[in-house]
């Protein structure tokens, strides 16, 4: 089982380390290359959004 991970996102590069460790976890869980590319899109998007309109 994997353990909660949790990334503040204060900058730009905090996206990047979402997407990178989204990519581990999703790699560890062997899910299909669809699959993986969908948990990355959504992750990109989520912290992209968060970093843009979260007020930081």
């Amino acid at each position: 089982m994997i353990k909660e991970v949790i990334i503040n996102i204060d900058s730009e590069n905090d996206i990047i380390i979402a997407r990178k460790k989204a990519r581990e976890i999703s790699e560890g869980l062997k899910l299909s290359s669809i699959n993986r590319a969908k948990v990355l899109t959504a992750v990109s998007e989520l912290s992209r959004n968060i970093y843009r309109n979260a007020g930081l």
